[in-house]
């Protein structure tokens, strides 16, 4: 029987095995690691959806560096952590992240 199947590989086996995979990812401050283009075509070649706004089945909020200090001080100067703070107070499973950490996690996948 093994003579007549041929066991083929997934098309892209990093999909699968993503973190990231099938989630939505918003970005949000300045990115410094890279433009927010090429951050967000990273997303979508480990299966991600690049998200528009914040809503409730957003998998991933990534925060640039300035913006991220800003947050952990307390102060939301920007609308999508304002409207991200509602959404979690609401019961959203958001998780937010600095770029850095966000990077980290993608890019320690085996690709």
């Amino acid at each position: 029987l093994l003579n007549f199947i041929e066991i083929v590989p997934p098309l892209n086996a990093s999909l699968v095995s993503s973190p990231i995979s099938g989630k939505s990812v918003l970005f949000t401050g300045t990115l410094e690691s890279m433009p927010r283009n090429t951050a967000q075509d990273l997303v979508r070649s480990r299966g991600g959806k690049v998200a528009s706004g914040i809503s409730h089945d957003l998998g991933y909020l990534v925060v640039g560096k300035q913006l991220w200090s800003e947050y952990n001080s307390g102060h939301l100067a920007s609308g999508k952590l304002k409207k991200f703070n509602e959404a979690r107070s609401k019961g959203a499973p958001i998780q937010i992240m600095p770029e850095d950490d966000f990077f980290k996690l993608i890019q320690s996948e085996n690709i």
